[in-house]
């Protein structure tokens, strides 16, 4: 899958462009602008396009343990927990291994 063939499927499944708060680090500017005046960077980061991305895929609100081969979590920590959340934390953690955003979502 791709980046934008993730946002589509997001939007199939509820996902809205919505004000989002601004904020300019040490410029005192504080503010809403519209989501469309993110980049789509911007909206991976956005709680609502996660779950609306896991509901137009089906994903489960239980989730046991899964290994996407870059990441091994503990079974516990994920039970009853809804399974868009997984995959954004999978998400992070893979960002946070050096990995492309595009590398991520071609495994999705």
């Amino acid at each position: 899958m791709t980046i934008q063939q993730a946002i589509e499927k997001a939007i199939e499944g509820g996902y809205k462009r919505v004000p989002m708060p601004l904020t300019l680090i040490g410029s005192g500017i504080t503010g809403s602008v519209p989501r469309t005046e993110y980049n789509w960077q911007a909206i991976l980061w956005d709680k609502s396009f996660w779950q609306a991305l896991g509901k137009a895929m089906g994903w489960k609100t239980d989730v046991v343990l899964m290994n996407w081969g870059f990441m091994q979590v503990e079974l516990d920590y994920w039970i009853n927990k809804p399974e868009w959340l997984y995959h954004w934390h999978c998400f992070i953690d893979h960002l946070a291994q050096g990995k492309s955003i595009e590398g991520f979502f071609e495994k999705l």
